[in-house]
C-alpha cells in the first residue's frame, strides 16, 4: 500500500513540477514567486531542478530573470532540447500559484512516505535496535522542518522582547516610536509612520493630487535626513524637481513656470534650490516612462549597494509592466502589487505605491472612494499593508478655490485603526497641509 501511494504521489509530483517549470520557462519572471515558496530539492525530477538551479543562479547573480539571460544559459549548456520538451502540453499560467501549492503539498507527503517506507523496514527487521528508531525521528524532524517546526523560534521571541522594551524605553523617555517620518503627523498616530517591508498604496481619481501629496510627504522626508528613491512613469524628472521647489518656497508653480518673479519670490526658490542640492545624495529619481517591476528591483539594489535606501516612491501603479503580455490587466496589475510586497520584504524598504481608482467612483452619490474602487485588480488590496485615498470634494462640484479641503482616508491598515487626516490643499504652491498639526 505504501508503495502504491508513493508512486501516486510522484506522479502528482511530476505533473506540477512539469507546469511550474514550463510556466517560467514561457514567462521567466513568474520564478521570482516560485523562489518565495520552493527550493530546488522540493523538486523529485532531475531535469527540473536543474532547470530550476539555472534559474537560481541567474536571479541570486543578477536580482532578476530575463528571458534573454535564462535562454542564453540555457544555448551555453546545451539543453534547448530539453526545455522544449519540458515546455510542450504545459498548462496555462494561471494554474501557476495552485501547482506551488500543490508541489509543496506533496512534497511533504513524499517525505512523510519516504520515512514511512524506512520505519517499515526497521519494525519487520530482524536487528531492530532503538537508536534506529531514533535516527527515524530525527529525519521526521528534518523533513518538517521547511514550515512546520522552525529552529529558530526561540531567536525569534528574544528579538521581540528586545523591541518591545526598546519602545517602552523610548516611550518613557519621551522619544518618538516613528520608524519612518510621513512627513504628517495625523498620519504618523495612526501608523505609526511608514515602516520598511511594508507595501503602502496610495489611490485616488486622476487630478485628485496624488503627485503632489507624494512630493509632499518626500520633501518632508528629505528634513528628516531619509533616503528616498522615486520612479516616475507619468511625468519628467525635471518636472518633478520644479514642483518640489514650488512646495518649498511657497511660491505658485505657474510663477515658476513662467518666471513672473518678484525678488522675495527669487530668494525662496534660491533657498529651495540649495536646499535640494544639499540632499542631492538622499534622493534619486528616475523618469523611465517603460520601465518594468524587475527593473526597478534592480535599480533599488543598486542604490542600497551605494547606501541604504528608506523609502520608494512609484508613481503609479497601472503604467508599471510585469515583464509579461498579459491579455487580462487585472491579472497583470495584481502580479505587480504582489511582486512589490515581496519586494518591499527582500529589499527592507517601505514602498509607496501610486495608483487610479475606477470610473466607478463617479457613478456614486458618496464618491469617498471604497476599497472596491481600486483600478484593475483586487489584489492590490489584498497585497497592501497601509491603504491611503485621497479625497476632495471640491473636485466634483467644480469649485475653484485656491485651497481646498482634503481628506486622507486611511481604509486599510493590516496592523493597526484606520482614520481620516483632515487637510487642506494649496492649489498655488501645491502644499498638503494638515489642520491640527501635531495631533
Amino acid at each position: 500500500m505504501s508503495e502504491e501511494l508513493i508512486n501516486s504521489n510522484n506522479t502528482l509530483l511530476n505533473l506540477y513540477e512539469k507546469n511550474i517549470i514550463s510556466s517560467i520557462m514561457i514567462k521567466p519572471e513568474l520564478f521570482e514567486m516560485a523562489n518565495q515558496e520552493l527550493k530546488v530539492e522540493d523538486f523529485s525530477n532531475q531535469e527540473y531542478a536543474h532547470v530550476f538551479l539555472i534559474c537560481k543562479n541567474i536571479f541570486d547573480e543578477t536580482g532578476e530573470l530575463s528571458p534573454t539571460m535564462l535562454y542564453e544559459e540555457i544555448n551555453n549548456l546545451n539543453m534547448n532540447e530539453k526545455v522544449i520538451n519540458i515546455i510542450e502540453g504545459t498548462h496555462d499560467y494561471i494554474d501557476f500559484s495552485y501547482s506551488i501549492q500543490r508541489l509543496k503539498e506533496e512534497t511533504k507527503k513524499r517525505k512523510l512516505l519516504n520515512v514511512n517506507k524506512e520505519l517499515e523496514r526497521i519494525l519487520t527487521s530482524n536487528k531492530f535496535e532503538v537508536s534506529e528508531m531514533e535516527e527515524i525521528y530525527q529525519k521526521v524532524l528534518e523533513n518538517f522542518d521547511n514550515g512546520i517546526i522552525d529552529e529558530k523560534q526561540e531567536d525569534v521571541v528574544e528579538k521581540i522582547m528586545d523591541i518591545i522594551f526598546e519602545r517602552k524605553r523610548k516611550k518613557e523617555q519621551g522619544k518618538s516610536l516613528v520608524e519612518i517620518d510621513s512627513g504628517y503627523s495625523g498620519l504618523n498616530r495612526l501608523t505609526n509612520g511608514l515602516h520598511r517591508g511594508e507595501l503602502v498604496i496610495l489611490a485616488a481619481r486622476p487630478g485628485m493630487g496624488k503627485t503632489a501629496f507624494m512630493l509632499n510627504m518626500v520633501v518632508r522626508q528629505l528634513k528628516t535626513k531619509n533616503r528616498i528613491i522615486i520612479f516616475s512613469l507619468e511625468m519628467s524628472k525635471e518636472l518633478l524637481v520644479e514642483r518640489m521647489i514650488s512646495i518649498l518656497s511657497g511660491v505658485s508653480l505657474q510663477k515658476i513656470r513662467w518666471g513672473d518673479l518678484n525678488d522675495k519670490e527669487l530668494n525662496e526658490i534660491v533657498k529651495a534650490l540649495d536646499f535640494l542640492k544639499s540632499k542631492r545624495d538622499n534622493f534619486v529619481i528616475f523618469d523611465k516612462s517603460d520601465i518594468r517591476i524587475n527593473e526597478i528591483k534592480a535599480e533599488i539594489r543598486k542604490e542600497k549597494r551605494k547606501k541604504d535606501v528608506d523609502v520608494v516612491y512609484i508613481d503609479y501603479l497601472q503604467l508599471i509592466n510585469s515583464s509579461s503580455q498579459y491579455n487580462n490587466k487585472n491579472i497583470e496589475v495584481g502580479e505587480v502589487s504582489r511582486i512589490s510586497k515581496v519586494m518591499a520584504r527582500d529589499l527592507d524598504v517601505a514602498i509607496v505605491m501610486l495608483a487610479q481608482l475606477s470610473r466607478e467612483v463617479e457613478k456614486r452619490t458618496n464618491k469617498r472612494p471604497i476599497l472596491s474602487d481600486l483600478r484593475d485588480s483586487g489584489e492590490i488590496e489584498q497585497n497592501a499593508d497601509l491603504v491611503l485615498f485621497l479625497y476632495r470634494e471640491a473636485y466634483y462640484k467644480n469649485v475653484e478655490t485656491d485651497n481646498e479641503e482634503v481628506e486622507l482616508i486611511l481604509a486599510k491598515h493590516r496592523n493597526g485603526p484606520l482614520g481620516t487626516i483632515n487637510m487642506a490643499f494649496l492649489k498655488e504652491d501645491l502644499n498638503f497641509i494638515e489642520y491640527e498639526r501635531g495631533v
